[in-house]
């Protein structure tokens, strides 16, 4: 069953987020203080509206605790008012975007449950992704240890997936992807093919080799 979703702010970031969120079948309410955006994507979401997210009385009247999860996607600037507002009027959960590491702290203790850093995590995303060449996805799970999509080169081609990780019990093959095929927690014995890629997971200093 989907969720119920209010998402403040229809900029690039807040538009993106309710329209997948809509498309993955959840009721999603979108509210930004242009009456453009607003009419922009009347067709695209459950409900859009015109508001002022600093306006306590507006915010209240959209009645925050009746959803599951609110977003708020507007400028930093107006973000730690928006969030402190939604956290008195009892919102469940609140998701917020912030432009550096003191923003989100604010933001946390004004009443964020998650706090996102879109431009450096795209940033890093994007910097990852070309240091390991031939990695077409990255997620940093510690200091240490990530899980990466990454392309097989050619000199893995014609070996056994068990021998790629030989020696490497920090490191595994989690899944090989093959063409339209996904093979999960891939035999050892299994051969590597031209153009196959494989989500790993362990160190990253273990992807590189592979990359070659």
């Amino acid at each position: 069953m989907g969720q119920q979703i209010l998402v403040i702010g229809l900029g690039t970031f807040g538009s993106i987020v309710a329209s997948e969120l809509s498309g993955l079948g959840h009721e999603v309410m979108g509210c930004d203080r242009d009456p453009r955006v607003v009419a922009d994507h009347a067709e695209r979401l459950t409900q859009v509206f015109e508001m002022d997210a600093t306006d306590e009385d507006a915010v209240r009247a959209v009645g925050p605790a009746d959803f599951d999860v609110v977003v708020v996607a507007i400028d930093p600037s107006a973000s730690i008012l928006t969030t402190m507002i939604l956290e008195r009027s009892g919102a469940k959960t609140i998701l917020a975007r912030a432009a550096s590491e003191l923003d989100g702290e604010i933001l946390r203790r004004v009443g964020a449950g998650r706090v996102v850093y879109t431009d450096h995590q795209v940033a890093t995303w994007v910097a990852h992704t070309i240091d390991l060449a031939g990695a077409l996805d990255f997620i940093r799970l510690t200091a240490d240890v990530a899980a990466v999509h990454l392309r097989l080169g050619s000199a893995t081609v014609g070996r056994r997936v068990g021998d790629l990780a030989e020696g490497a019990t920090d490191s595994r093959i989690v899944a090989l992807h093959r063409g339209n095929q996904v093979v999960i927690n891939p035999a050892p014995d299994t051969i590597v093919e031209a153009g196959d890629s494989a989500l790993i997971v362990g160190p990253e200093a273990r992807f590189r080799a592979l990359a070659q």
